[in-house]
């Protein structure tokens, strides 16, 4: 019977009745103490009291916190459970929003909130935007860095352009600032405007352009952005945006295209079998075109990523047809990457680039006394490397 009667937009509150609060917040604590099987069961008999149980289950992330913490399978539950209860349901989604997120100062029940509405494919309405940027304002002062980002999940999600700048310089300061966060920032930007996701990235890695050795800087990146999706290598954005963001480096190094392409590449592999090896002779044919309208620095630097997040992804063999292709550049390119496999730890891969490039002295001498020649300066070269702090558990700013 509890479904009979959905609560509307005034009856729903966080407040609700304080009886049925308690009631969902025992059987919260109940469902934190219970075996697999009797789990299901008390879920089955929170979704059948349908919107009604949302205010208690939102105040019970609060009350067991301590609980929840550090337990991301429970976490994923509630807010799968919050998502459910609230589906279709408009007032029900925007208090999820209000007193989940807007309204919420504890860090992990606003995530749980927060990763529900995002289930929900909720997106803000105008009121709820006023009250998103009024609120973003006011913990910014406050350098509450996980409630600014959680509540950016909330803005964002509108997909309003004339929003995209703020948060963009937002995550280029957090960068600056050594703050993990930014990662999940850029997670959320490109996921909030897939259109604009060529504009984001070159803006990101290029605002980095002087620390573009930074390996911490690099993982956190690219680490938060995975699995990569498979489009920005079958739509060719990461080729153009590394084309661009090469051509204003000087030199045209950076690590993270270099760490971008290790990702996509591997992870295209893996959610992509069936048509990895087509699209490796794609991806090399759109690099091979787009090099020829870039500077030479550039194109070698393009191609040498590639090539090594090949040899990185198990890859050897397209590797080692490039290296005895007649086009120079591209088998320059390959050739060099033999040299760095010949280091590999791997000994069967080691092999494989050892037997390769003494195939390639045999046929162009040349090309191999050139890659071999490379390869001794680029590993003479000292790499620098640097950390990056995360946020301290009390939400505030974690400087270098």
């Amino acid at each position: 019977m509890n479904k009979v009667f959905e609560p509307g937009e005034m009856e729903i509150d966080i407040q609700s009745d304080p009886n049925r609060v308690i009631e969902i917040q025992e059987k919260v604590r109940e469902f934190l103490d219970a075996n697999r099987q009797r789990q299901e069961g008390i879920r089955q008999e929170l979704l059948e009291k349908g919107a009604w149980a949302l205010p208690g289950l939102i105040n019970s992330t609060y009350v067991w916190m301590n609980r929840l913490e550090g337990d991301k399978n429970i976490q994923e539950t509630l807010s799968s459970l919050m998502a459910d209860l609230a589906k279709d349901n408009e007032a029900a989604e925007n208090l999820l929003a209000k007193a989940g997120v807007l309204e919420n100062p504890f860090d992990i029940p606003r995530s749980i909130a927060g990763l529900a509405l995002v289930k929900l494919d909720w997106k803000p309405n105008p009121e709820m935007l006023r009250l998103a940027k009024k609120e973003i304002d006011r913990q910014k002062k406050l350098d509450n860095i996980p409630s600014v980002l959680d509540l950016y999940r909330i803005l964002l999600r509108s997909g309003i352009e004339s929003e995209l700048s703020g948060a963009l310089n937002e995550c280029k300061h957090w960068i600056e600032s050594s703050l993990s966060s930014a990662g999940p920032l850029l997670l959320i930007l490109v996921q909030s405007y897939p259109n604009h996701v060529e504009k984001i990235l070159t803006e990101i890695i290029l605002a980095i352009q002087e620390d573009y050795k930074n390996h911490s800087i690099a993982n956190m990146l690219v680490e938060s952005l995975q699995p990569i999706p498979t489009e920005w290598l079958s739509k060719n954005i990461l080729v153009r945006v590394s084309a661009k963001v090469l051509d204003e480096c000087e030199p045209p190094r950076h690590t993270v295209i270099e760490y971008l392409w290790t990702g996509a590449v591997q992870d295209f592999k893996r959610l992509s079998p069936e048509i990895w090896a087509q699209q490796i002779s794609k991806t090399g044919e759109e690099i091979q075109k787009i090099s020829k309208k870039h500077t030479d620095d550039t194109a070698e630097s393009l191609s040498r990523y590639w090539f090594e997040a090949l040899a990185k992804t198990g890859e050897s063999q397209p590797i080692i047809e490039a290296a005895f292709s007649d086009d120079e550049f591209w088998g320059a390119a390959a050739a060099l990457q033999l040299c760095f496999g010949e280091e590999d730890r791997n000994p069967k891969v080691k092999a494989i680039f050892a037997q390769a490039l003494k195939d390639l002295e045999v046929k162009n001498e040349w090309r191999y006394k050139s890659a071999v020649l490379r390869h001794k300066e680029i590993s003479s070269k000292k790499k620098h490397k640097s950390d990056i702090k995360g946020p301290s558990k009390a939400g505030t700013l974690s400087k270098k």
